[in-house]
């Protein structure tokens, strides 16, 4: 064996358990059995990809964008796979009398940069309710803030004690979403309490979280 050979292949060990010590922090690590390569190589476009403060997509921008003007945000779009259940979940809470808003959603790398440059200005703790450039999960194209119209309520947690609210808190999971921000969870999440802002993962994978009772997070670097 060469000399070259065997550094790189001790590098590599090295590399490995690096890894595998940060795992959760620095790396998509769902599955135990799952290559160290296929977690390096994950980005924004698997639906359970881990986003957080640690977590970066980079300058990921999603290639499948939809509008969402029939369903009454005409500035505003989604990626393709969370349309079908996005329109299904509106429709049904609709017809329930319950009329949920889309105040947010896709925003890219340049917009939260941007965003989060003017919050930071403003407010001493911006990194409590605003993610860097790169590591906001709006930019996955999977997320939404939702509201009521009522500017005075939507996008604070006063929001959680309306009906759009409540019956997000209760269904959204059966849709495919997941509040990202639960209340009592900061320490683990690093966001204050955001009962607004969903994320969609899937039907399967957002049924399995929601019964184990864990914070969205928790069920992304866990395995789902």
């Amino acid at each position: 064996m060469s000399r070259f050979l065997e550094i790189l292949i001790i590098s590599a060990s090295v590399f490995l358990i690096v890894m595998s010590a940060n795992c959760g922090y620095h790396v998509v690590c769902r599955d135990v059995n799952q290559s160290w390569l296929a977690m390096a190589m994950a980005s924004g476009h698997d639906l359970l990809v881990l986003v957080n403060k640690q977590n970066s997509i980079d300058n990921y921008a999603p290639t499948d964008l939809v509008s969402l003007a029939k369903l009454g945000a005409s500035s505003r779009q989604i990626r393709q796979v969370v349309y079908p259940d996005l329109s299904r979940m509106l429709s049904d809470a609709k017809s329930q009398g319950v009329n949920i808003k889309i105040i947010s959603a896709y925003r890219s790398f340049s917009r939260q940069s941007a965003l989060f440059g003017y919050y930071q200005k403003h407010f001493s703790n911006a990194d409590t309710f605003s993610a860097r450039a790169g590591y906001s999960e709006h930019q996955l194209g999977t997320t939404l803030d939702f509201g009521t119209g009522n500017a005075k309520i939507d996008l604070t947690a006063k929001f959680a004690d309306t009906s759009q609210g409540q019956w997000l808190a209760q269904h959204a999971w059966q849709y495919g979403f997941m509040m990202s921000y639960p209340q009592g969870q900061q320490a683990v999440t690093g966001y204050i309490y955001e009962p607004w802002h969903f994320r969609y993962i899937g039907l399967g994978a957002a049924a399995k979280c929601h019964n184990s009772g864990l914070v969205l997070q928790q069920c992304l670097m866990g395995g789902l």
